[in-house]
């Protein structure tokens, strides 16, 4: 292992921590949207905006991860087909598997926080299907050793 660079078990549970966090951040701010939502539903203007903003976001969100995930990926079998030691093939997929994580995990939590502060301000409840399909999200994402080693092991592999 490089000097300063922490073991995928410590990198693994760094980002659960980072990724439970963000579960209880949407579902903290959901609580407070359903402790404090109007009891009668906002005007339709105000709700209709809302509802196209949130889904706009979230499919954006969803595009933009694909792109990102397919660019890193890319970038990264770039490297690791480039004959490195194993050491560095190892801190190659740390990065790129931090990176994919963060990056998922931060697109799911912002939709899903939007998706609570949308029912907040309208108190349209149907939007509350948003923080409940992102928390979902990041727990069936939540990073695991299995789930890093799998990564590593198919990004040190060779080209079919």
């Amino acid at each position: 292992m490089q000097p300063g660079l922490q073991s995928p078990e410590a990198m693994v549970r760094t980002l659960r921590i980072i990724v439970l966090a963000m579960i209880v951040g949407v579902l903290a701010l959901a609580a407070v949207a359903g402790a404090f939502a109007p009891l009668g539903a906002a005007d339709e203007a105000i709700k209709s905006i809302f509802v196209l903003v949130v889904a706009t976001i979230g499919v954006s969100f969803g595009l933009g991860y694909a792109l990102v995930r397919r660019q890193l990926l890319a970038r990264a079998c770039r490297q690791a087909s480039e004959g490195l030691e194993r050491d560095d093939t190892q801190a190659l997929a740390m990065r790129t598997y931090q990176a994919l994580v963060i990056v998922g995990a931060a697109m799911a939590e912002g939709v899903g926080s939007l998706g609570a502060v949308a029912v907040l301000v309208t108190g349209y409840w149907p939007l509350a299907v948003v923080p409940l399909a992102a928390v979902v999200l990041l727990a069936m994402n939540v990073p695991s050793r299995d789930g890093f080693a799998v990564f590593a092991e198919r990004l040190a592999a060779p080209p079919r």
